[in-house]
């Protein structure tokens, strides 16, 4: 009988970290742990080796505690991604560069000092995953959460051709053809959003509170980036206001349609009208880019992934890099 190999799962993030123990073969989780132990909070650790340290007892810390409700398991190995892996991280690993495989090839790994447990374990070895760098962008975590997508049987078709939507902060467009992420690029969407409500004269005529998508109003900010230059159209949320008295929460939804749509117009315009576009987005997010996308009548382009396995897409990804490299 075969026995049972785990691996550990490490999605670190600038604000997050998640670890799991995951079956190797069959992808079950057998346990998960999340915390605010987020780079962010190490990276105030000026001294690399001191903050290495840091990085290190985190990581055991939050494995000895799964193992004290879960039980102790001998896994194969830690796969770590996300920003532990930046100039602020545990350490620094330069990007790997496209095109890179969804199966592995091409990816950078450091293997890095193993994590000792305990006096009766066996050192457990880390890896470390670096993050993607075209010629004039980059990304970090987002590559691991793809290979999982394009993992999951429900999407294996894609591996051949599609454009993968990623939303937030950063949102991430990513090409992938034939089996390789060829290309992509990133949209700091989440960010303008937020400084130009909360910052910039807009402030007085958007509402402070997230509301619900008031459709009419996200529809025709969406349509007024096609026709406007954004700069333009963006003072539109304030003249709203103050000549035709829109509320702030129906504005709300417009600059956020104004966002959005310049974002998706511009996807749309560059990736030809066959390219089938993968919407990785939980539910706030994937409404408002859905209705984008319908509103330019692109609709039928558009094939959501489930929140269901967007969050486990990292841990499903580091199945399949980990066994890219114990198989060389």
């Amino acid at each position: 009988m075969t026995s049972t190999s785990y691996i550990w799962s490490c999605d670190w993030g600038t604000s997050a970290f998640r670890l799991r123990l995951v079956e190797a073969d069959s992808g079950h989780i057998m346990a998960d742990r999340c915390s605010d132990d987020g780079v962010a909070t190490l990276a105030v650790v000026t001294d690399s080796t001191a903050r290495a340290q840091a990085f290190r007892e985190t990581l055991r810390r939050h494995i000895m505690a799964i193992q004290a409700d879960a039980g102790s398991v001998a896994a194969r190995a830690v796969m770590v991604s996300g920003m532990a892996s930046a100039n602020i991280g545990w350490c620094a690993l330069a990007y790997a560069t496209l095109p890179v495989s969804i199966d592995g090839a091409g990816f950078r790994y450091e293997a890095l000092e193993p994590l000792t447990l305990s006096a009766q374990d066996a050192p457990l070895p880390v890896w470390l995953v670096s993050g993607l760098a075209s010629a004039d962008d980059v990304m970090r975590g987002e590559e691991t959460e793809i290979v999982g997508v394009l993992s999951h049987p429900d999407f294996a078709a894609f591996r051949q051709r599609a454009v993968l939507v990623l939303p937030g902060t950063h949102a991430k467009h990513i090409q992938v053809v034939a089996g390789q992420i060829t290309a992509f690029a990133t949209y700091m969407t989440g960010e303008l959003f937020a400084m130009l409500a909360t910052q910039s004269i807009l402030r007085f005529s958007v509402s402070e509170r997230a509301e619900q998508v008031v459709e009419d109003d996200f529809i025709a900010g969406v349509q007024d980036a096609q026709g406007l230059a954004l700069a333009q159209a963006l003072f539109r949320v304030r003249t709203r206001q103050l000549l035709h008295d829109v509320s702030p929460a129906r504005n709300r939804s417009y600059l956020s349609g104004l966002l959005v749509g310049a974002e998706v117009g511009g996807l749309l315009r560059e990736c030809s009208d066959d390219t089938p576009v993968l919407l990785c987005a939980g539910p706030h997010h994937a409404q408002s880019y859905q209705l984008a996308c319908t509103a330019l009548a692109a609709a039928h382009r558009v094939v959501p992934v489930p929140p269901a396995v967007m969050q486990y897409a990292a841990t499903r990804g580091h199945q399949v890099l980990y066994s890219y490299l114990y198989a060389l």
